[in-house]
């Protein structure tokens, strides 16, 4: 209830468990930043790997207002190395990789189709540049 949901988390005990879903709901969003959570684990982490949806921005957002974040996952990576950009958005707010998706793409990944000589055909091919893979850096 609304009413549960504006307990200040910082004096009183509260435990909230929800879905990924919940998010999308802005007013449920708006409560839960208002109440400030210590504490948010994100189970099945990599439900929020696409940057450009307004589920995993959300749950980013409302990370910013957690003292501690926690994520658990047994697949982190499903399709691509890319996919714990998001993830580690929300895990660190920005502190590995940067708050832009596109300059982590720019700085880890190539396109291994960009000499294509048709560019309106062009569909991209994003690989990791082994350098930056290395574990030294």
């Amino acid at each position: 209830s609304d009413k549960m949901l504006k307990i200040n988390a910082r004096r009183e005990k509260c435990v909230v468990i929800t879905n990924y879903e919940s998010l999308d709901q802005k007013m449920f969003l708006n409560h839960l930043m208002d109440w400030q959570p210590d504490i948010i684990v994100a189970d099945e982490i990599h439900r929020i790997k696409n940057p450009k949806s307004k589920r995993a921005n959300a749950a980013v957002k409302l990370g910013e207002y957690a003292l501690y974040r926690i994520g658990l996952t047994g697949t982190a990576i499903l399709n691509s190395p890319m996919d714990i950009f998001q993830q580690y958005l929300f895990l660190d707010q920005g502190a590995s990789f940067g708050k832009s998706f596109f300059n982590f793409r720019r700085n880890y990944f190539y396109d291994a189709n960009e000499s294509w000589n048709n560019k309106q055909n062009h569909f991209p091919d994003f690989k990791p540049i082994p350098a930056k893979m290395d574990d030294s850096q």
